[in-house]
């Protein structure tokens, strides 16, 4: 705790949260064929340098049926990431500014480059699946979790065990006393250090 002085954090961990980080990855980080691919249309309907007005039902239509719209926001965000284009939000575009009656969605764009540079992107990618990786191993992990964070923030301890963890305690018999949330309420689960469900 803050000052020497002892604190207790509870830190909530399911089997299935990977699979969720995945999903985010992939909203966050669409496929590299999907985005030249708009990358592409676009180019085909618009000047660089010139606003224009793209639909949402033709910016899906760009991207194939089979891609939702969640999915579509995803890789427009994605390419402006990678300054290939700007462009506003629906919610923050005016039919007034745009001469499109209301309730037609869309987004005032404008394209910045024709060439498409996904290096950046890639590598951002690639930092946010070590981060993700990091964390699933301090969760999953068998040993002293203050010995664990030392050592990810490139500090030492002398000690093995700091005593006072789930780990080092269930090590001991005295691991913290952990349930698991089910529609019906909680449920006991033993030991955090023995290996509990989600």
């Amino acid at each position: 705790g803050r000052d020497g002085a002892e604190a207790r954090c509870v830190a909530l961990y399911g089997k299935r949260d990977r699979q969720i980080y995945d999903r985010f990855l992939a909203l966050a980080y669409p496929a590299e064929e999907q985005l030249r691919r708009l990358h592409r249309h676009l180019l085909t309907h618009f000047q660089v340098n010139e606003e224009a007005w793209l639909s949402k039902e033709k910016l899906r239509r760009a991207l194939g049926r089979k891609v939702g719209e969640e999915e579509a926001m995803a890789s427009l965000r994605a390419l402006a990431r990678c300054r290939a284009l700007v462009f506003e939000e629906p919610e923050k575009v005016s039919a007034k500014e745009t001469g499109v009656p209301e309730g037609t969605g869309g987004f005032a764009l404008t394209l910045r480059s024709s060439s498409l540079r996904l290096a950046a992107l890639t590598g951002l990618r690639s930092i946010e699946e070590g981060q993700i990786e990091a964390v699933l191993k301090y969760a999953r992990g068998r040993g002293c979790r203050r010995r664990a964070l030392l050592a990810y923030f490139g500090e030492e301890t002398g000690n093995a065990s700091c005593g006072k963890c789930d780990r080092c305690r269930a090590t001991r018999g005295k691991g913290f006393f952990l349930g698991s949330w089910h529609p019906a309420g909680w449920r006991p689960s033993g030991l955090l250090g023995e290996g509990a469900s989600d």
